[in-house]
């Protein structure tokens, strides 16, 4: 079974179009399940055992970013670290995808190339929310 988190958004809304065509057992999750409360998360995936976590969901106002970077942190960063572990936990394989605006998709000498601040804003989330699913300190 592959589970779906952020079905509801541009990418999601594709990736889950390309599930239901393939006939693929899948099951689906958005804003209902609140990535960055662990408990919450845990709670929700309860006996579940998925053998995919495909994570489609992120924090993706860039202009609220510059302004509101602890709630952007607290999804991007918090919410995919929690989603690794429960991955983990579970055995599950996990796939989380980007943003152009981190990664511009040309060029892979330069795989941190900068678009925005909110792409500088990313790196940092990703590089935290890695090293804080292998249970290592900021």
């Amino acid at each position: 079974m592959i589970w779906l988190i952020g079905h509801k958004g541009m990418l999601g809304r594709e990736v889950l179009s390309r599930l239901e065509k393939n006939e693929c057992l899948h099951e689906v999750s958005d804003m209902e399940v609140d990535i960055a409360d662990e408990h919450q998360l845990r709670s929700f995936i309860g006996t579940r055992s998925p053998d995919w976590m495909v994570n489609c969901s992120a924090y993706t106002a860039v202009d609220r970013a510059e302004d509101e970077p602890w709630l952007a942190f607290r999804v991007n960063a918090d919410g995919v670290r929690n989603l690794a572990r429960v991955a983990k936990e579970k055995g599950a394989k996990f796939l989380h995808i980007s943003t152009d605006y981190v990664f511009d998709g040309i060029s892979w000498a330069t795989p941190w190339f900068m678009l925005l601040n909110y792409g500088s804003l990313m790196v940092v989330f990703l590089v935290i929310a890695h090293n804080r699913a292998k249970g290592k300190k900021d």
